[in-house]
């Protein structure tokens, strides 16, 4: 998803391979978007991972299950196969007691209510009371809301939602996305956004009733193929009506979609900064909160000879959109803040790239220099 079309018949021999192998896939679960990344400026998607086996694989393993799990420090899902589920639903799990219980409020008297069973006077076996205790503390827990487990989850939902945000935004791509007329067979006049202005618009009508399926299409005269002017005048103001007459068409180009805020119609990381922060919805962006950065350090930035990936990064770390603990404790995520290299300093971006003892041998064995300036304007 994302990337550019690939041929159908660049696929055929892997599907003549898995046909001769009489290979079948595992059925799966999750986001099966495998792995995600740059290539050539463009955010790509795609399902990299599969897994497969052949009849007799399947006979040993008949309830063989595959699992794409979370997204974590890489830019690749790692999957799970599950061979067999032969427990019971109904079996009880082996009970372990949680050395951490011990600091919580009640939890003696919890275990003492067990172990006695309210009925001290009377002999009870050991394995009775064991059996007690587990009861007692198991009620304790579900009371108490003490499940890591579920907790876990539940804070793994929240960090992926804040990282994510980190991300590029579908709707803010979506708001700089315009339509490139070729031969106007595929754009609708009234609908779509064609005409460029401060954003992407629809074009602005002249009259009160218009036909919502008139296409770029129908403003052509079929005779010459170019723009029918008189048409083109009676139905828009006239600075859309002199853009649309400057627009060259094609009856052999498709229509497509291009960026707006670029010179080649591609997207880049500086014109979506530059959108973002014109947008009136995202002015509680974090970069907007963030401490002022030397424009020339903005300016040089893209400039820089590097592969893209390598700039994107450089523009994370610049605009305070990389996930260390001081970033994530900012937008509301409780974490401890420190280093998880060192165990020493907060963990902030600085630290990271720069002062952590584990940067500096970094920045040591590979031979290039951390200028002073380039570290007090980012840590300022």
């Amino acid at each position: 998803m994302g990337g550019p079309l690939r041929n159908e018949s660049s696929f055929w021999d892997f599907r003549n391979m898995a046909h001769n192998c009489k290979l079948a896939e595992i059925r799966s679960s999750g986001n099966w978007f495998s792995w995600a990344g740059w290539r050539d400026k463009i955010w790509i998607q795609c399902r990299l991972d599969r897994s497969f086996g052949n009849d007799e694989w399947f006979q040993l393993f008949p309830r063989a299950h595959m699992e794409y799990l979370d997204m974590w420090a890489s830019d690749h899902r790692p999957i799970l196969i599950t061979f067999a589920s032969e427990q019971s639903v109904n079996a009880k799990g082996r009970f372990c007691f949680d050395k951490r219980w011990l600091s919580k409020p009640g939890i003696v008297d919890v275990v003492k209510r067990g172990w006695c069973g309210g009925q001290q006077d009377i002999e009870i076996s050991l394995a009775e009371r064991i059996g007690r205790c587990r009861s007692e503390l198991s009620r304790w827990k579900r009371s108490s809301n003490t499940n890591s487990e579920i907790r876990m989850v539940k804070l793994k939902e929240t960090l992926e939602k804040e990282v994510s945000k980190m991300h590029p935004d579908p709707n803010l791509l979506k708001k700089g996305l315009r339509k490139s007329v070729g031969n106007g067979q595929n754009t609708w006049v009234w609908i779509e956004k064609w005409i460029p202005d401060d954003y992407p618009r629809p074009p602005t009508s002249l009259q009160r009733n218009r036909d919502v399926m008139l296409r770029v299409s129908d403003l052509l005269d079929r005779n010459t193929g170019h723009w029918d002017e008189d048409r083109v005048r009676h139905l828009f103001i006239r600075e859309d009506a002199d853009y649309i007459l400057s627009l060259r068409v094609s009856t052999d180009l498709q229509d497509s979609y291009v960026w707006s805020f670029s010179k080649n119609g591609l997207y880049n990381s500086q014109s979506g900064y530059k959108l973002l922060e014109a947008l009136p919805e995202h002015q509680e962006f974090p970069i907007t909160s963030l401490p002022p950065i030397e424009k020339k350090l903005w300016s040089r930035l893209w400039k820089v000879q590097t592969m893209p990936k390598i700039r994107h990064f450089m523009w994370k770390a610049l605009a305070g959109a990389l996930a260390v603990s001081d970033r994530l404790q900012s937008r509301g995520i409780h974490i401890d803040l420190t280093c998880k290299m060192c165990g020493k300093e907060t963990e902030t971006i600085c630290h990271v790239l720069f002062h952590c003892h584990v940067a500096k041998q970094s920045w040591g064995l590979s031979n290039i220099p951390a200028p002073e300036m380039v570290q007090k304007l980012i840590c300022v």
